[in-house]
């Protein structure tokens, strides 16, 4: 049974798809160096049951993405996710690890933390790879973009289906 007072997982996948013959730049990677989209995936961290997704260009930040399709949670609900989502306390309740730098390394305090968010963060990670075995999402999309989201659902649809 879906719990909406459960706490999230939070997480993005970029997915490869052709090079679109108009708006390339909007969907070109710097990351991943070509043009994808991208699935954001909430999924609940007791029962595992996807909640939501959500698609975006491949151009846009994993918390740009969030902020522009977040429409808002019950105050019990905190978010994990991962250094791209620094700064999501200012939205809603969440949980990302420290980030450390040259001149500030991480304490053994702040270590031990990330630790701990990472043990829960593998679920959304293990997630990500479930839907990278269908090879419509695992390699290039060669269908029309219009019909990305589509897809997209049916697969955590299927996931869904397979943990119930």
């Amino acid at each position: 049974m879906i719990d909406s007072s459960e706490d999230r997982l939070l997480d993005v996948t970029e997915i490869r798809i052709l090079r679109p013959k108009y708006n390339q730049k909007d969907k070109y990677s710097g990351k991943k160096h070509y043009h994808t989209m991208k699935i954001q995936i909430i999924k609940g961290k007791n029962t595992g049951f996807i909640y939501e997704i959500q698609i975006g260009p491949g151009k846009e930040h994993d918390f740009h993405l969030f902020k522009r399709t977040f429409e808002g949670s019950p105050d019990n609900i905190t978010y994990t996710a991962d250094l791209g989502y620094i700064g999501i306390n200012k939205i809603t309740n969440g949980n990302t690890p420290y980030k450390k730098s040259k001149k500030h390394p991480l304490t053994e305090k702040e270590e031990e933390y990330n630790k701990e968010l990472a043990k829960e963060r593998i679920y959304i990670e293990h997630t990500n790879s479930w839907i990278k075995r269908f090879k419509i999402l695992s390699t290039k999309f060669r269908n029309n973009l219009k019909y990305f989201a589509s897809f997209a659902v049916l697969v955590c649809a299927l996931f869904n289906l397979d943990i119930a």
